[in-house]
């Protein structure tokens, strides 16, 4: 019994160490995705729109990739 606790407890512990590094990595991802869709005319237009704000502007951007490949206001709202 003993050695199944320490193991779960190895077993825990590398599983935390896992996830920190995750979570530095996304946060250095939406990092770059920001300063990236900062640089955009377009990021100005989405972070204007309710709900959508500095956090969730650049993933909408990355989302639909090259926002001038939409050729109207129209489908650029309803793609959203």
């Amino acid at each position: 019994m003993a050695s199944e606790t320490s193991s779960t407890q190895v077993l825990v512990l590398e599983a935390v160490k896992v996830l920190h590094t995750v979570d530095k990595t996304l946060i250095s991802i939406l990092t770059q995705m920001r300063n990236l869709a900062n640089g955009l005319p377009e990021y100005e237009t989405f972070i204007s729109m309710p709900g959508i704000g500095k956090i969730l502007a650049p993933r909408i951007i990355a989302e639909i990739r090259d926002v001038r490949r939409l050729h109207f206001r129209c489908v650029k709202v309803t793609f959203i």
